[in-house]
């Protein structure tokens, strides 16, 4: 059984007995401009040199152009893929942690890491008049009554009522599957 629940920064739900949480930066709209006016002003450019030269002498002119044009995407491509359309998921399956980056089109390579016990908390980064944003912070308590250890942290930002919203999915998360634990353990002893 599949479940899930969304809002304009944050979605999160459980798949296959894994919680997944996905939150993405909120800039995708100002991205789309962003990455439209720099096309707009790439063709202008072309446009405008292509009217004052000559044949010969456009292609002279324009080919640098390009060249410096697809260089300063390439190089600012993760920088804007991040600011404007990036995403951080996380996977918790049991007591593993995985975590994998978005920028547009390009994943990164998911790492995957177990704990002995793996808790999250929000804390709290900015207060707006109109809301509190913060961030997930991913726990482990190597004992029980010990001291938690921050082991990761969401570089984005959401509101903390959506954030709590996740976390609280996650605990009832754990709390059926240590009912479902439990039971097959009894009924296995009969």
């Amino acid at each position: 059984m599949s479940e899930r629940k969304e809002t304009n920064r944050l979605s999160f739900g459980e798949e296959e007995g894994k919680v997944w949480v996905i939150i993405k930066s909120g800039r995708e709209k100002q991205g789309r401009v962003v990455v439209l006016l720099y096309v707009v002003f790439i063709l202008l450019c072309s446009a405008l040199i292509s009217d004052i030269s000559e044949d010969e002498e456009f292609i002279t002119i324009i080919l640098p152009l390009v060249v410096v044009g697809l260089l300063t995407m390439l190089v600012l491509f993760r920088f804007f893929g991040w600011y404007f359309f990036g995403r951080e998921l996380f996977t918790i399956d049991g007591n593993s942690l995985s975590y994998s980056l978005k920028f547009g089109n390009h994943i990164t390579t998911t790492q995957k890491h177990k704990y002995k016990r793996l808790s999250v908390r929000v804390d709290r980064i900015k207060h707006n008049e109109q809301e509190l944003m913060g961030r997930l912070v991913f726990l482990e308590t190597t004992h029980k009554g010990g001291v938690s250890v921050e082991v990761l942290h969401s570089t984005f930002i959401a509101k903390r009522e959506h954030l709590l919203a996740f976390i609280s999915f996650y605990e009832n998360h754990k709390t059926k599957r240590a009912v479902i634990t439990q039971f097959a353990k009894e009924i296995s002893l009969n």
